[in-house]
């Protein structure tokens, strides 16, 4: 008797697609839930700038400020800046606790922008400015 050898299985182009998209949309999430190199869970401020033309204004300078005089006093909490990339955007993290903060959007030309932004804990919170000419 002829003793038959056990069928290979391969992958199908569907399974492939099926396996790289789960790992698209997995990957990101688990990285939105690690903590910061403290250990600590954070929030994201996020936002996008934009010209009055609705065009993306890259190097923006982004300055997230404490709201409160008595959070500046009694954390601490320093301001961050940053700069928008070339798609307009800008992320920073903060501590994942109940905050209020200011962010200050300064570009050469254009009129400076401020936006309050509350923090409840771990979670992300968007803002979008649409930067006027000076005049």
């Amino acid at each position: 008797m002829r003793k038959m050898s056990p069928a290979k299985k391969t992958m199908t182009g569907a399974s492939r697609l099926a396996v790289a998209l789960a790992a698209l949309l997995l990957v990101p999430a688990l990285a939105a839930q690690k903590p910061s190199k403290t250990g600590q869970p954070y929030a994201l401020v996020f936002g996008s700038v934009f010209r009055e033309t609705g065009a993306a204004m890259p190097g923006v300078k982004i300055t997230l400020e404490t709201a409160d005089e008595k959070d500046r006093k009694n954390r601490k909490f320093k301001s961050q800046t940053a700069a928008t990339d070339r798609r307009g955007e800008f992320a920073l993290r903060v501590p994942a606790e109940p905050m209020r903060y200011t962010v200050v959007v300064q570009a050469p030309g254009y009129q400076d922008q401020r936006k309050p932004v509350e923090v409840h804990g771990d979670e992300r919170v968007d803002l979008s400015f649409l930067m006027e000419l000076n005049k």
